[in-house]
């Protein structure tokens, strides 16, 4: 069995249970990895995340092993195989135990050390051989954890703390962000674009949430036939849209100024459709044929930006809200 953990139990406290199976304690720092009558102990490091591989080796060479990014902490050889049932439920974590898990795999193989290194930096798509189970535990939110393997999702009874945490920034009396290093930030009309956010805000006004430009056939006509300048709005009735070369597409079904945190999400595939998502509910899917790149050197968060043939600025349409780009901030508040 591996996971990635990080420790911040200071008592006596269940890590994993399994009846006939996999069980670990923990003593504070101290781990104990058993199965049976046969266990092993080795002292984890809570100063960071962690990958923990808790290993049965059965046959000529019988063991337990508990392995912490790849090393060795504790192993303890067997006179004989031990019995053990994988079909029962696993549990994980218990009272008195505090920490943080993701990324939880259980194998019917056994990992060397060094195969643990690999393995702990590799992402799984569940399909592996020999693989029994796969957590990942990333779902952010909601009271299950899919498992990726078996399709044996696990019931997730506890709080979800996101990692790493951050804040929003807060767009109000026409502040915004202006963005001047972005010559990496220049997808062509060939290549595949995704942008997603999360916003929050009271107010249904017309402004403007991202802009390289209006989006509209003011802006002037580039080299490739295309303005290439998007401008993400919001609308009179809080609904969200893309516009481009003067092109409107729909992000949201409905208005987002409800002060609730709405997640947004649209993904251009050249030569075939955009399809937009809120809350993770597809709203729009129309042909790309028609959209343009993103180019230009600079771009504006919270308001919308304007250059005419000449380079003059302009800089309105400011947007009143929180913004957010990392993963859910919903309990933030």
């Amino acid at each position: 069995m591996q996971f990635w953990y990080k420790n911040a139990t200071t008592g006596m406290g269940n890590l994993i249970t399994q009846k006939d199976g996999i069980n670990a304690v923990l003593n504070g720092n101290e781990l104990t990895f058993s199965i049976g009558n046969e266990s092993v102990k080795g002292i984890i490091n809570p100063s960071q995340y962690n990958f923990y591989s808790l290993v049965y080796q059965s046959g000529t060479n019988a063991q337990l092993v508990i392995l912490e990014n790849g090393t060795a902490l504790k192993s303890k050889i067997l006179s004989e195989d031990l019995k053990l049932n994988t079909k029962n439920s696993i549990f994980i974590g218990g009272t008195n135990t505090i920490g943080n898990i993701h990324d939880v795999r259980f194998w019917s193989k056994t990992f060397t050390a060094a195969q643990a290194t690999v393995a702990k930096d590799k992402t799984l798509t569940g399909r592996e051989l020999s693989l029994l189970g796969y957590w990942a535990l990333d779902e952010g939110n909601g009271k299950v954890g899919v498992d990726k393997a078996k399709s044996r999702n696990a019931n997730v009874n506890l709080g979800w703390d996101i990692k790493p945490k951050g804040t929003a920034y807060a767009f109000a009396s026409n502040a915004y962000l202006s963005l001047t290093n972005v010559g990496f930030v220049q997808p062509s009309v060939e290549e595949d674009i995704t942008m997603s956010f999360w916003v929050k805000t009271a107010n249904a006004a017309t402004s403007t949430l991202f802009s390289n430009g209006k989006g509209n056939l003011e802006d002037p006509v580039q080299g490739n036939g295309y303005r290439n300048k998007w401008s993400v709005n919001m609308l009179s009735d809080g609904s969200l849209e893309l516009l481009s070369e003067n092109i409107s597409y729909k992000l949201s079904s409905k208005s987002v100024a409800d002060n609730n945190w709405h997640h947004i999400a649209f993904v251009i595939k050249r030569g075939g459709s955009i399809n937009s998502y809120e809350d993770g509910i597809e709203v729009s899917s129309v042909s790309s044929a028609n959209i343009g790149g993103i180019s230009g050197n600079k771009i504006v968060v919270g308001a919308r930006l304007f250059k005419d043939l000449v380079l003059t600025e302009t800089i309105d349409n400011h947007f009143t809200c929180l913004l957010y780009t990392s993963p859910s901030p919903r309990d933030r508040g």
